[in-house]
Parts: C-alpha cells; structure tokens; sequence
C-alpha cells in the first residue's frame, strides 16, 4: 500500500473528522443508554422529529420517551430493579423498542429472544436468563400461555396487542403512569 505524499492532501481544515468506531473511545464511564439513545436527542432540540416510523404511524422523540418513561415507571412498580432482566418476545415494532429503552433507563437488562421461539424454547431461555417478566405480542402468545407454567423466576407477562385479557394489556399496563422517569445511575461496562 503507498503512502499519499502530503503535498497531494487537502489543507488539515478540510480533513473529516476522525470517528473512533469503538464505544468505549468517546462514552463516558457514567452512561445510561436510554438517556443516551433518547433523551439526549430531545435535548439537542430533536424533540420533534420522527424517531419511529412504524407502518403509517409516525413517533417523534418526545412521544416515545413519554411512552419509555410510562413503560418504566410501570416496570419498577411491578420490582424490575437494576441488573433485573426482562424477556422481550415480538417482532419489530414500536413496544419493543420503548421496552428496550426503559429497561435500559431502570438499569435492567433486556433479553431478546426470537418471537417464533417454541413454548420449550421459550422456558428454557427465561428460566436461564431468570427473567422476571416477560412482554409478548398477542399475534405469538399462544406459545408463551403453554410455557408459563414451567417459569421458575417468571412471574409476570405483558401483551402487546389484542388478546383475550388473562394476561395484562401493555396499554392498560402503562395507562396513567408518570411521563417522566429519573433514570438510574449505570456504568458504560454494566
């Protein structure tokens, strides 16, 4: 590989900046990574903007952080503590993002598992991972009620969607909670 001389460069004014693709060059050692992945964006004024687009729905920033912190505050109501973990079990779409992000804000540790998964696949990595709740979507519930009598720390289950009301609703689960939540203190390597 030959070395361009510098006489064939641009000025240094006009070099781009220099991007360290490894996290750990620029984070600092304090972070919380929903405030570092949300709220800091509507604090650079992108309040505003669309941060979801989900078929014809359109969310903007400071919609979804009003969601993640309802989704929080009810969280830590029902004990999802720091290092707790939560199974996350659809497919791609808004709640699952605002599941991720409160986690992330409460210091808890999301596990995303496939939503195709079998009911024994589906014990499996909750009794491993010791979930305490898990939030599904109603299109693959079916799997989940045949598995959540062999849960052994699972003891909570969240549907996304419309079913038929055993399990707690995500929209009556958030429904009057707080819009503001005060994240928890983490560390970048937790």
């Amino acid at each position: 590989m030959s070395i361009i001389p510098p006489e064939y460069l641009p000025p240094r004014e006009y070099l781009p900046e220099k991007i360290y693709p490894l996290p750990e060059v620029r984070l600092p050692q304090k972070l919380n990574l929903g405030v570092f992945f949300l709220d800091r964006h509507i604090e650079n004024g992108m309040g505003s903007k669309v941060a979801l687009l989900y078929g014809e729905r359109k969310i903007t920033f400071a919609e979804l952080r009003k969601e993640v912190n309802r989704l929080a505050n009810a969280l830590q109501n029902l004990g999802l503590e720091k290092y707790d973990r939560m199974m996350l079990r659809m497919p791609n779409q808004p709640e699952f993002i605002s599941a991720c992000l409160a986690c992330w804000k409460i210091g808890a540790i999301p596990v995303l598992v496939n939503h195709l998964l079998r009911a024994d696949e589906i014990v499996f990595r909750a009794n491993d991972s010791e979930a305490k709740i898990l939030m599904t979507s109603a299109d693959s519930l079916s799997e989940v009620v045949k598995a959540k009598d062999k849960f052994s720390v699972t003891k909570h289950i969240i549907v996304c969607g419309e079913h038929d009301g055993k399990f707690a609703s995500y929209d009556d689960f958030i429904n009057g909670q707080p819009e503001t939540f005060d994240a928890v203190e983490c560390d970048r390597d937790d």
